[in-house]
């Protein structure tokens, strides 16, 4: 495994390890199965690649629908976590899948903009957070709206914008140029 484990939505950020000395930059995706998501997260891989980097994978449970009926709402959200887990863990098998590199995950609840937010606040290993853009007609996705208006302003990573419609090799081709 890598130098981060599994951070549980309780557990002090605090406690996560630090990276090693001389490693370049991490990576922070925000995991989900859009093909927006698959573009950010091959450019995430291919950079860390190139800079001896490494990647987070964070997946945001959306909790803000819940009525609190005490003990329904609780199972609720432990199938939920349980949901959660397995398809991170999972999309951590697809980073590792593609590049070798073995992410630090973690996993929150509530709003994904704030999750975001609260994972680069409390992680300061965290370089860059890499989103996609979506290329139909309803525009590039919340997110990214967000963070290029007025979010950029709770930011201080830079922010990475990869667009969904790029054949792989334009990815890698972008993501591997410093190197050249």
């Amino acid at each position: 495994m890598s130098t981060h484990d599994v951070i549980d939505i309780e557990e002090s950020p605090s406690a996560a390890p630090k990276g090693r000395p001389g490693d370049g930059a991490t990576f922070l995706l925000l995991a989900d199965e859009s093909d927006e998501f698959k573009a950010a997260m091959r450019f995430a891989v291919r950079r860390s690649q190139v800079v001896r980097g490494h990647v987070c994978l964070l997946h945001v449970i959306d909790v803000e629908d819940f009525v609190h009926w005490g003990t329904v709402e609780a199972q609720m959200k432990q199938e939920l976590r349980a949901q959660a887990e397995q398809f991170i863990w999972g999309m951590a098998g697809k980073i590792h899948e593609l590049g070798g590199l073995y992410p630090s995950l973690y996993i929150r609840e509530g709003n994904q903009a704030e999750a975001i937010i609260q994972v680069i606040d409390n992680d300061p290993e965290i370089s860059a957070l890499v989103l996609g853009a979506s290329a139909a007609s309803g525009g590039p996705g919340p997110l990214v709206s967000y963070f290029m208006g007025k979010g950029v302003t709770k930011l201080n990573v830079p922010l990475v914008v990869v667009p969904d419609h790029l054949e792989p090799e334009k990815i890698d081709d972008v993501a591997c140029f410093a190197a050249r």
